[in-house]
């Protein structure tokens, strides 16, 4: 999910009409920020919205819910000019690039991840599942 919306951002042309814009920034905007493999925990987001162009800056109970932050910045962007929407999609392409997403490198440790879930499958399920770096020959 993370690739797709790696590519939607930067297939982002910013010399489209404004409306259009608008559009590809909200299509962009929140599965990036609900997104856990990018920002796994609400407060990380606070630094990205941080580097918008906020005309309320967003105090810290809103960071609580993710829904309440899309909502927020939603509005925000409903107001947003041209210019300030160019500059919305170059903090989101900024982004990708300092946090080594465009690798596609997970954000997260994914290796213990995998290693709990296969454990507690093997644990409960009659199909035992071969862990990571082993092979099932």
């Amino acid at each position: 999910m993370v690739e797709s919306i790696i590519r939607r951002i930067n297939l982002i042309d910013t010399r489209v009409k404004e409306n259009d814009l608008r559009l590809e920034l909200y299509a962009t905007l929140i599965p990036l920020l609900l997104s856990k493999e990018v920002f796994q925990n609400n407060k990380e987001i606070s630094n990205f919205t941080d580097k918008l162009i906020l005309k309320k800056t967003l105090r810290d109970y809103v960071f609580r819910s993710r829904s309440q932050i899309v909502a927020r910045i939603s509005r925000e962007i409903e107001e947003y000019s041209k210019a300030q929407l160019a500059h919305a999609v170059k903090v989101m392409k900024e982004h990708i690039s300092s946090e080594n997403l465009t690798k596609g490198e997970s954000y997260f440790k994914s290796d213990k991840k995998t290693e709990k879930i296969v454990s507690t499958i093997n644990k409960y399920s009659r199909n035992k599942l071969p862990k990571s770096g082993e092979n099932n020959d």
